[in-house]
């Protein structure tokens, strides 16, 4: 599992809806109006979404150890870098080096948050 997957699941838009009333009104669709069988599934979730976000904080944590025994020369050379767990098959960050920060602000779309904004050709209109 990478960083990206990790991300995609916490985000908003992710299948488990945020608000819990949402979420409980749907299970209780799926399942016909059985009170019992919807609130079972509902913890259920909940159970598995809090174990999915321990698991996930942990293997960032590790990541964000394993950069500091890595030669970082990639980076610096090409301005990327790939940082892997191979006891964790998938588990990754990428690095990408920030050249400038500058002072204009962009709208992005939701599904564009969180990554690189090359802003290094700029479209007038």
């Amino acid at each position: 599992m990478n960083e990206a997957k990790i991300q995609h699941l916490l985000k908003t838009e992710s299948f488990k809806l945020q608000n819990n009333e949402e979420y409980k009104a749907l299970l209780l669709i799926l399942f016909k109006g059985s009170e019992d069988l919807a609130l079972k599934y509902f913890e259920a979730s909940r159970k598995l979404a809090a174990f999915h976000i321990r698991a996930g904080r942990a293997i960032s944590q590790k990541l964000k150890e394993a950069i500091k025994d890595t030669d970082l020369t990639e980076l610096y050379g090409t301005g990327s870098q790939k940082i892997t767990l191979p006891e964790y098959k998938g588990a990754s960050f990428t690095l990408e080096r920030i050249l400038n920060i500058g002072n204009s602000v962009y709208l992005i779309p939701v599904s564009q948050e969180k990554r690189i904004l090359d802003t290094t050709y700029k479209i007038s209109t």
